[in-house]
């Protein structure tokens, strides 16, 4: 019964470390029933935003990794990168998580004045941390496929920032009636959401987070071993109870 801008703050609050990559979904549902076609620069910006926050879930799980295994560095510099990230996203956009800052038909506000630099200084020092992983056995594949994702955003966050389109952030779209699904792609995987609209309200919705799918995943890489590597296999998979409360 809701308008879609109105509740994109829902989908924005399924799960914290996806708050992007929910919304991006939700709104692409709304503006494929609508037919609304985005402005390059806000594209960019919600592409920006995406990757910002893949970096900062991905120091999130390498912390909690590293902590449970005894890497006290790797604790440390993790966390300290991840908030140094969170700061300057809150400089650019005007909070930490980037949450409601993705709405559909494009983004809530521009970047502000000096934004992407202070962006652009906070992967600056992460790219040339020599962030690695020293354990091996339990987990080492998620956590070097995580560092390996960390060097890919860096340099799309970058390029993106450092070559945004000029024009408008955000398009009003029409009142229409269908349905779509919308994809993004989420720190922890795909994420969909589908969408029914009625003249501009929502009939009927469904929002999918790849918890859906990393719950069994865990189930099977845990078949024949120990109790004792539970915690750091559901660090590794950075699972979240709330992506399967829906």
């Amino acid at each position: 019964g809701k308008s879609p801008r109105a509740a994109a703050r829902f989908a924005a609050r399924l799960a914290g470390e996806a708050t992007v990559a929910h919304s991006i979904a939700f709104a692409r549902a709304t503006e494929a029933v609508s037919g609304g076609e985005l402005p390059p620069r806000a594209t960019a910006l919600r592409d920006a935003m995406a990757e910002i926050e893949r970096i900062a879930c991905h120091l999130d799980v390498l912390s909690a990794m590293a902590e449970i295994t005894g890497v006290e560095a790797m604790v440390t510099r993790a966390a300290w990168h991840a908030e140094a990230i969170r700061r300057a996203s809150y400089t650019a956009f005007g909070h930490r998580l980037m949450m409601d800052c993705v709405i559909p038909g494009g983004v809530g506000a521009d970047v502000v004045p000096g934004g992407g630099e202070a962006i652009g200084r906070a992967l600056s020092a992460l790219a040339v941390e020599r962030l690695d992983w020293p354990v091996t056995g339990v987990a080492e594949a998620q956590a070097r496929d995580r560092l390996a994702e960390i060097q890919g955003s860096i340099r799309a966050a970058r390029d993106l920032l450092g070559e945004l389109p000029g024009g408008a952030v955000s398009v009003s779209l029409p009142a229409a009636s269908g349905e779509a699904i919308g994809f993004a792609e989420g720190p922890s995987g795909a994420i969909w959401h589908w969408l029914r609209l009625d003249h501009g309200q929502i009939a009927s919705v469904f929002m999918c987070d790849p918890a859906w799918a990393h719950w069994p995943e865990l189930e099977a890489a845990m078949a024949g071993r120990q109790m004792d590597d539970l915690p750091l296999m559901l660090a590794a998979f950075g699972l979240t109870s709330s992506g399967m409360d829906l």
